[in-house]
Parts: structure tokens; sequence; C-alpha cells
């Protein structure tokens, strides 16, 4: 039974309650009957219509139970509170007094049920009947809440459209409709939800909608069809003043909760104007179409790789093809003399087209010889122009192309006996107007009668400014004198170009080679005279140039280090000097035809380099390759030089001309001869080595010394190979290999090396690429620093002995100091721990770190020459006792100025109570006057003395300190001394030990 109380408990039905009753015992007793019903009621009871108001205000409930008389309230004034507050709170009268008329009227003022007190069994199920009910009538409040939005939103877009929007029933009786139906139909809204869809349409559209509907609601039968699926068509509308128009109309069904239809939603959009104008363009294609079959020329359109993509039917008229017989392309369409004028039109036109200046609607004329089918030629006058895309791009081409084959041939018999004159005149034309040149005709007294458009373009004058006017106005008056002298000899028939100044329209002279001629008539008159007038202002610069650079050159191979040559090799195998500044024949000391100056200069070649030198020349011209070459010649003074020839071969039609230098590399050559001696003598190992194959080429005698190894053992082998095996750590090699590859040279690298005895030392070694005869070679210095390295171990041994040493000495000093002084004790220990903490954050070396940790556990040794009695004073010094501390900084570095250390010791000592604005002592030093120690010293100092007790005062706190130094950093202390000491202690939580 237990277990059947505690499923009640746990699956009881919460439910708040509010009682309006006077009797607690019967709120009590509603209570009880509620748990037994299987709820868990929350309640409160009330008596009062203030207290009921406050409850609904404060709370929300599901059920009021409602006693109807009591003696400060009733039922009635319960169930208008309920009512003013507008709240759909369930209620029910549950009294043991009121009578069924009272009952009723309780009911009709708004309450749900009433229950007598003596009947409770039938207060749980009207309160789940009426909770039920609450729930459904809350449900259909938000749903009706929700489509009010819904079609005020509807009802803003169907205003806002422009197109008609309408429902319909299925009898075709119109339920709704926007505000469009005025603009489309003419008619008011009311006006046409009185009208069915017939009375809108005219009787064929009715007809058609009529059978259109039937069709659709019988394919509703098919279980596959689309509810959503919407119609489009078209549909001739009638308006009210009876006038009709043409609408695109977009409907679909409406559909009932059980999936029936039940009427039609559509969109009706006036369309006349675009059915107006797609009817007249259908109509213009169908006339065009017809023009196209029944016309006699052809129309066609081919697209840019003259592919023909529409041709009209009448080509079977003029050429006889059908349009399944016609050739697709141009190439077998028409003779290959018109293919190739038609192309060479295509070819301007798409140069025009890419540079962008012609006009797009321009059009070429072109006549043009096509084939017919029955083997014969037709003559078609073609007018083509471009298609283009939206942008204007040309895509394709359109022709129209006319017969005029009889008029052609009549063309050619009328042009014959014309032929022979007009090639004439075209040649002349041509020849005028395309010649780079200026050319005049003038008579015989000089008057201009024809000038070119070149001369115009020229001389920038009109061809009114110079026709008609005396050839002689527009000459230098320096030339007019040879001018009339050269017409004289032109009449005699001894012709030949002069150069004259002729003025342009800007008042400038313009240098020109003229050729002239006297025209004559056919018994030999002259009647004319012509003149080519050809611009030389190029020329003239071309030739100024030509001497100004042929001057420097000149002055440059003059200065130049060495003798500047052009060599020639012909395909035949003769070969000579073509050139030699003057340096080679002042260098050798003779004067000589420039044929024979390469016999010569090898005469003088020293005879051992002779046959070398000609071996060279031969296989540089034979491979056609840079020529370089070293060898000895004697100079004018009989010494015997060392030379090097350079040159660099270029083809020139039947030869090789080598353009070279000559350079006296005397001086190189003595010098590597000296090189050698040196390499040869030096202690140092060195060896030098072949890259492309590692083997040595040449060692030294420090090699021979340091290694133990004869040159003969070792050259032509690899180091890595016996008897060498030079590398005991193959890493090492690597290394070396890899930093070479990259470019990097090597200095003073310190490895280990292998004798030839097998004796493993130490040593450092330099590497770097030289160029010995052409060939990447390597150079490889060795330094033994086997004892070096073994003495630098005991001399280490032997420094940590003595700073141990120091280190103890420098103990005793300061116990002693914290002896005199036990107040102070542990200040420079802990002293010495934040100078080298900021130190540390200051990013300084370790070397200067561990010379400010040494210097801060000494840096009040000086104390020791102050009695004891100052230094433990409890009270404030006097001037001459403060006076007395202030020499321990002296007294401090007389004591350690002589003593032996890697850091400055006795300076920093001395300076620790500098300050950087110079209100220090003992010196008044400033800034960098300061050592960097000296400065971190300060710092570091007044941190620990301000944070520690003291004879004379309390400790101040480390804050207090901080601030300190916060407050006058950059002014008497080091800005990023304070700032590293600041950060030690804000940020990185560092504290004194």
């Amino acid at each position: 039974m237990g277990e059947n109380t505690s499923a009640k408990i746990i699956h009881r039905q919460p439910l708040r309650a509010l009682i309006v009753d006077d009797s607690e015992n019967d709120a009590l007793l509603i209570i009880r009957e509620l748990k037994k019903g299987g709820y868990n009621p929350v309640y409160e009871r009330v008596e009062t219509a203030a207290v009921m108001e406050k409850s609904l205000k404060d709370g929300t409930w599901d059920i009021i139970l409602c006693d109807y008389n009591m003696p400060k309230f009733n039922a009635p004034s319960a169930l208008a509170i309920l009512k003013k507050a507008n709240i759909d709170t369930p209620v029910i009268i549950v009294s043991g007094t009121i009578g069924e008329e009272t009952a009723v009227e309780c009911m009709r003022l708004g309450a749900q049920d009433y229950i007598m007190k003596d009947r409770f069994s039938r207060l749980c199920p009207a309160i789940a009947r009426e909770l039920e009910e609450a729930r459904v009538r809350k449900s259909k409040k938000q749903t009706e809440e929700s489509l009010w939005k819904s079609e005020e939103r509807y009802r803003k877009i169907t205003k806002c459209i422009p197109d008609l929007i309408w429902t319909m029933d299925l009898s075709g009786r119109f339920i709704y409709a926007n505000e469009a139906v005025e603009r489309t139909h003419g008619w008011t809204v009311d006006e046409y939800l009185k009208l069915t869809l017939q009375d809108l349409v005219s009787p064929q559209q009715a007809a058609k909608n009529a059978a259109l509907l039937e069709e659709k609601l019988a394919e509703m039968n098919d279980p596959s069809y689309d509810r959503n699926s919407t119609l489009t068509y078209e549909s001739e509308e009638i308006r009210k003043d009876g006038s009709t128009f043409w609408a695109e109309v977009t409907a679909t069904f409406l559909w009932s909760d059980d999936d029936k239809p039940i009427g039609v939603i559509g969109i009706t959009r006036d369309i006349t104007e675009q059915k107006r104008a797609r009817d007249i363009l259908q109509e213009s294609e169908k006339k065009y179409k017809m023009l196209a079959e029944k016309m006699n020329d052809i129309v066609w359109i081919a697209d840019m790789d003259l592919r023909t993509l529409y041709i009209t039917p009448s080509v079977k008229t003029v050429l006889g093809f059908s349009l399944e017989e016609l050739p697709k392309t141009v190439e077998k369409q028409m003779t290959p003399e018109s293919l190739a004028v038609a192309m060479e039109t295509l070819a301007k036109e798409l140069a025009i087209e890419k540079r962008g200046d012609g006009d797009p609607n321009r059009a070429v004329a072109l006549l043009l010889e096509y084939y017919h089918q029955d083997g014969s030629t037709r003559w078609l006058e073609t007018i083509i122009s471009g298609l283009r895309n939206e942008q204007g791009v040309l895509t394709g081409i359109h022709g129209v192309s006319r017969d005029i084959t009889q008029r052609r041939q009549a063309e050619l018999t009328r042009e014959g006996a014309l032929e022979k004159l007009r090639k004439s005149e075209e040649l002349y034309t041509k020849l005028v107007d395309t010649i780079p040149d200026s050319i005049v005709r003038t008579d015989l007294t000089g008057t201009i009668l024809f000038v070119n458009n070149y001369t115009l373009q020229l001389s920038g004058y009109s061809r009114e400014d110079m026709q008609g006017q005396n050839i002689l106005k527009f000459v230098a008056p320096e030339d007019h004198e040879a001018v009339i002298k050269n017409i004289q000899l032109m009449m005699e028939n001894r012709l030949g170009p002069r150069e004259y100044n002729l003025i342009i329209k800007d008042g400038s002279k313009v240098p020109f080679e003229v050729n002239g001629d006297i025209l004559r008539n056919e018994d030999g008159t002259p009647f004319a005279i012509v003149n080519v007038c050809r611009d030389i202002r190029e020329r003239k610069r071309t030739e100024k140039t030509l001497r100004e650079n042929e001057e420097r050159l000149r002055g440059i191979t003059q200065n130049l280090p060495g003798i500047i040559f052009q060599f020639y090799a012909k395909d035949s195998d003769e070969y000579g000097m073509s050139y030699a500044n003057e340096r080679l024949l002042e260098f050798l000391g003779i004067k000589t035809p420039i044929e024979d100056l390469f016999p010569s200069f090898l005469a003088h070649v020293h005879e051992e380099d002779r046959e070398r030198l000609l071996a060279s020349i031969k296989t540089a011209t034979g491979t056609g390759t840079p020529w370089n070459f070293e060898g000895r010649v004697a100079i004018q003074s009989g010494e015997m030089i060392w030379f090097q020839g350079l040159a660099t071969p270029t083809r020139h039609e039947d030869q090789l001309i080598f353009d070279g230098i000559l350079l006296d590399i005397t001086e190189r050559k003595l010098a590597e001869e000296k090189f050698h001696k040196v390499f040869m003598t030096t202690p140092d190992c060195i060896a030098i080595t072949r890259r492309k194959d590692g083997l040595l080429i040449d060692v030294n005698k420090g090699f021979e010394d340091m290694i133990g190894l004869k040159r003969e053992q070792v050259i032509g082998t690899n180091s890595t190979d016996p008897p060498m095996n030079f590398w005991p750590n193959q890493s090492d090699r690597d290394q070396m290999v890899s930093d070479l590859k990259a470019g990097r040279d090597i200095l003073h690298r310190e490895f280990e090396f292998r004798r030839g005895d097998g004796a493993i030392r130490n040593g450092i070694y330099s590497a770097r690429p030289l160029i010995i005869d052409e060939e990447e070679c390597l150079i490889f210095i060795l330094q033994d620093i086997t004892e070096h390295k073994r003495m630098d171990a005991e001399l280490q041994r032997t420094l940590d002995s003595l700073r141990k040493a120091f280190g103890t000495t420098m103990q005793v000093m300061i116990s002693a100091i914290e002896m005199r002084d036990p107040y102070t004790a542990g200040h420079q220990k802990r002293c010495a721990d934040v100078a080298r903490a900021i130190a540390s954050e200051m990013g300084l070396d370790q070397e200067k770190i561990d010379g400010i940790r040494m210097a801060g556990t000494i840096h009040d040794i000086g104390k020791l020459s102050i009695p004891a009695e100052i230094l433990t004073k409890s009270t404030k010094l006097t001037k001459i006792e403060f006076s007395l501390i202030q020499e321990h900084s002296l007294s401090g570095y007389e004591m350690l100025k002589d003593v032996e250390s890697p850091w400055p010791l006795a300076e920093i000592v001395y300076q620790h109570h500098e300050r950087i604005d110079g209100s220090g002592y003992p010196r008044k030093l400033k800034g960098d006057e300061i050592l960097i120690e000296a400065r971190i010293m300060a710092v570091a100092d007044v941190v620990e003395a301000m944070a520690s007790h003291r004879p004379y005062r309390a400790s101040l706190g480390v804050e207090a300190a901080l601030e300190e130094i916060e407050k006058n950093k950059g002014i008497i202390y080091d800005h990023a001394v304070a700032d590293a000491c600041l950060r030690l202690f804000r940020e990185k939580g560092y504290q004194l030990p």
C-alpha cells in the first residue's frame, strides 16, 4: 500500500488554486478533495475584494473556487473583479446555500460551473473539464491572433503590389481582390466581388477557362498530382468600359483541411504592350523571312572563322547550290583571287577593330567572284558589316550579295581600253601617295603645280599655301643661287642629288636631298620639272652622332688599360686583324699596314708560346667560343712581358668577328710567383683541392710538417681516402661542403683532424673557393691548436682556483664589515641579488651579470675604514659623521684598485652612490660617465636600504622604495634600470631575499 501511495504522489498534477472563502475549514476541505482527486494544489485563500485584486495581480491561477456569500464579499463581486481585470481563468462557485436561479445568474456573470459543498465528488471532474476548456480557449485565441497578424501583413503586401491578386470559388465567383483591380479592370473592389469569372473575360476566353478548369480537376484524381503546382496562361480580359486587354494569369488551387480543392488564387498582370510588341516582332520576322526567301540578293551570316551560319534560299537562284549543297567555308565558295581580296579586307577591318578607332556601324563593299554549281563563276557585289553583341564586341559578319555578273562583264569590256592608262595613273598615284618623300611638280618658271600629301604633312603648309607659289619661296635664301643653277643643269640632262635647306611653316630650316628631272612631251619639249625631296634630318643627326661616337670610342679605347683589337676568321680559313688601336703599334714599336698587323704581332710572341697561341686561335674559330690566352710578347724596349688576350666572337656573313682586348698581366704573374713562394714557405698547413672531384692538386711544406705526409703521397688523392683519412668525423666535412655550396666562406672553424700516423688532433680551419686555370678549386688553411687547447684547459683550472680564492677573500671582507655593522648585516648580499636580477631583466650578458653580483657583495667594503660607533649609531648623524660615511666609496676603491679581477670592481664600488643628474658622490658623475653596473647598483642599493630596518629608523617597506625609484627615474636614476626594477617587483613577483 505504501508503494501505491508513493506512485500517486509522483503522478499528482500541479494546480494553482485561488480560494475565495471566509472559512478556513471549508478551504481545507476543498484542498483535501483536490488531493484525493490526483492534484497537488498550491493555493491562497482570500475573503475580501482588495486581497483578491492583489492576488490576481501578483500571481497566475489555474482555477478560482469561490463561495457565493461571505460577510465582506460575494461571488458576483468577485466575477466583476475578474472581468474588469480581463483574466480568462475558470471560476467555479462552491457554496452550501445557493439556489438554482442564483447559480444560473452566476454563470451568466462569467462562472463556468457551481458545486454544492455537500457534493464535492463533482469538484475534481469539473476542474479537469474547465482546465481543458481553458486550454482550448487559450490555443484558439493564440491562433486567432497569429492569423490576424498574418492577414494584416498579407493585406499590406497585396495593397503595394501593382498586379491584381484575387481568389474565387470553384463556381467562378470572386471572394477577394486587392485594390489593383480598379487600375487593371476599372471596377472597385466591391463591384468586382459581385462578378463571376465569365463577366470578366471574352466569350472565347471563358470557354477556354472552363475547359482548363475541367482538365485540372480531372488531373487531381491522379495520386501523383502536385498540389503546389501553378498554371500560367494568357487571357483576354474585359474592363468595366467594355474594352479588352491581354493579361498574363498565374493561378493555383486552394485546398481544404481534408485535401479537397475549394477555390483558386491567382495574379493577373496586364501584358497588352508586351503582347503588342511581340506580335509586331513576329510579324516583322515573318515578313523578313518571306522577303529573304523571295529576294534575288543573297543574305548571309558567318562567324569570325568565316563559317556560314545562315544563308537565304536565293543562293540556289544565284549560284545553283541548294542550302545543303553549298560549301560551308568561304575558301571553297570563291576564286583564289577574290579570296585573297576578302581576306585582306578582313585583316584590315580586324586591325581597325583592334585599334578601336573605327565606326562600329561601318560597312565595306567588295566585288568578289564566286563559283557556280555548274563550274562557271559569278561576280557578286557584296556589302559586309559586323555583327556585335550587347557589349559591342564583334561576334560575326553579315553580308548582302547581289549578282552583277552581266554588269561586270560589260565593265570589263569597257575598262579594257582604259586599263593601260588606269594602271599608269594608279601606279603614279600610289607612288606619289605612299612614297615617304616630298614630291613637288613645277612649271619651267618654278611655279608649284602639285605637291603630294607627304609634303604637306612634313612642311605644315596646306595645299593652298603652296600651289601657285614659286618654289624659291620655300628654299633658304642662301640656296637660291644653287637651285637656279641646278635647274639649268637638269635642262642639259646633267642630273644628280643636291642638298638644300627648305623652310617649313614654323620658320625652321630642314635639310633635304633633292633629285629632280625635266618632264617632256612626245617631241621632247620640256613642260615641267618634278623634284623628289627626302628629309635628311635623321641622316644628318645620325652622321653627327656617328662622328661623336667615333671620337668618344677613340677616347675610350685610348684610355683603357689594354689594347683593343678586332680579329676576323673567314670560313675559307683566312684570318687576320681588322682593327687595333694605336697603342698596339706603340707597344710593339712597329709601323705596318693593318693587313700585315697580325703577322707582325705573331713575330713578337715568345717562340715557346707561338704554337700554343695559334692552336688557341684555331680552337676558338673552329668552335665559335670565346678566346682566352696567356703568353709572352717582346715589346719595343726588348723586354719580354706577359699578356692575356680575351675576345668574344660574333657571326657576320661568312666570317667570325672577334672583338677583344690584350692586357698586360706581367705584375699578376710576378705576384703569382711570389704567392707560390709564400704558399710553400708559410708555416700554416695549406692545401688546394679541385671542387668537382675533391682531389688535392697542391699542398705546401706546412702541410707535410703538420699532417706527416709528403706532397707526392697526397697530390691526386682525396682527403677522405688513404693515405690521409683526414676526417675523423664525417659530419664536419659534410658541413663544410654544405656551407661552400651555399656560397658561405668558412673562417676559423674548430674541428678534429687525423694525421698521417693516425693521431687525432684539434685544429682550426678556414676554406673558400677560388678559380685556378679556369677550374673551380678550394683553398684549405689549417692550424693545429692541440697544444693551445691543452694550455687553455690548464689556464682555466688556474683561473677557477684564483676565482675561488678571490671569492673567499671577498667573503672574509664582507664578514668583517657585518661584524662591525651588525645592524646592516646581509645588506650587501641582498643588494647583490637585486642588482643581479635587474641586470638579467635588462638582458645584459652573463659576464656583466657575474661582475655586478660580485660588486654588489662588496660594494660597502669601504665602511671598514669608518668607526664602528658611527656605523651603529641609532640617532641622526652629524654633518661630520655623514661626510665620513660618504668616504666609504673612495675607501672601497682604494682597497680594490690593485686587485686583479675580470671585472671593474673598484670602479663599480667607487661609483655606486653617483646619480645620473650629477647630484651623487663622491665625484658628481653624470649620465654615461657612470658605468652601467654602478647605475644598476645605485637602484638596487636604494631599494634594499629603504625596505630594510636601520638603527635610526624602521623599515619603510618595498612599495615606498619602488615609489622613490618611479618618481625619480630618468632624473637621478637611470631610466632603463628603473623600468627593469619596477617590472621585476610589480609584474614578475620578485621579492627581496
